[in-house]
């Protein structure tokens, strides 16, 4: 019990160091912004656990405030840097298989800033004025290419969790990444039904929520790219790549019925699904099982920077106001 107390007020203090990073951020008042995101576990506790004590999440208005103030924006080269702190390289690596650096953020206009959400620096929050107002823009995840070859299950996962069966990983709660894009206008709805849950009986119905772009912006062979997820990923039979888009599904939050504890589903590992999981954060639309995915969608080796490579994974919702300008 008191190891248990003793992880929650880690909790408790980490939610509150990110609650002030992201103190200047708002746009609107706080009653008409949407809900935010169920709770979630904090890093503090073994990344995957499902077990992890609860965390009150930020309101999804704290993201934005208008106000002049700069203290907590990051330059790209801040970004940067951080990004490429820790890099692995593989033993008896060439130059040719050696991690990439992370690249500048391709900022949608130059006068945006780039705000860093999390004490890890691996989320930020894009900023720009639209109408007359600051507004999140998109969402930049500092990720790692953890996986180049073989079959896949997901396009992005967190960090400890499902490395075996997705492309990049990051070092973020995915709980955040959940409340960033709600400020960034996106809708979330909710993840694949398996099951009816009047009839208890098989009932299939695909996720739904705000289509969501996903970019990567990345370093490769002397060149700095920037194009769909979707590229990196081969359907094997179709010949051709990823065919779907992925929409804001929002996870679930998990209680644990002897303990009353509750943790936000995408933490186990589901941050963008490629095959349909009940947790995920973002999902594609279509029925994919587990075994369909593993069959069917493999990684774009060729394609994909080294293994540890740093890159960018861009959120950006399709039906908001993007121009930034």
């Amino acid at each position: 019990m008191r190891g248990w107390r003793s992880t929650f007020l880690i909790g408790t203090l980490a939610a509150g160091l990110l609650l002030a990073a992201l103190a200047f951020l708002r746009t609107t008042p706080t009653d008409s912004w949407p809900s935010p995101p169920p709770s979630a576990s904090l890093d503090d506790v073994p990344r995957g656990d499902p077990h992890a004590p609860p965390a009150d999440p930020p309101p999804v208005s704290s993201f934005v405030r208008n106000t002049s103030s700069d203290q907590n924006s990051t330059s790209s080269t801040e970004a940067l840097e951080v990004g490429s702190a820790g890099m692995e390289t593989p033993t008896g690596a060439t130059q040719e298989d050696k991690p990439e650096p992370l690249p500048e953020y391709p900022k949608l206009n130059p006068q945006n800033t780039l705000t860093a959400l999390n004490p890890e620096k691996t989320l930020f929050a894009e900023i720009g004025v639209v109408d007359g107002k600051k507004k999140v823009i998109r969402v930049g995840l500092v990720c790692e290419v953890c996986l180049r070859e073989g079959p896949l299950e997901v396009f992005l996962c967190k960090k400890g969790t499902k490395e075996h069966e997705g492309i990049v990983r990051v070092d973020a709660d995915a709980q955040f990444i959940h409340a960033a894009l709600e400020a960034a206008g996106a809708k979330p709805g909710k993840p694949t039904q398996f099951v009816n849950p009047t009839t208890e009986q098989p009932e299939y119905k695909p996720a739904t929520g705000d289509k969501i772009k996903v970019l990567v912006h990345y370093r490769h062979r002397g060149q700095t790219r920037t194009h769909p997820a979707q590229e990196w990923i081969w359907d094997r039979n179709k010949k051709m790549v990823l065919p779907h888009d992925w929409v804001f599904a929002g996870s679930v939050t998990i209680v644990d019925p002897d303990t009353g504890r509750k943790f936000y589903g995408a933490n186990s590992g589901d941050i963008i699904s490629i095959s349909n999981f009940p947790y995920s954060l973002l999902e594609i639309p279509a029925e994919i099982s587990k075994d369909d995915a593993n069959l069917t969608y493999e990684a774009r080796t060729a394609q994909i920077p080294p293994l540890w490579s740093k890159v960018w994974v861009i959120l950006q919702p399709a039906s908001a106001d993007s121009s930034g300008r």
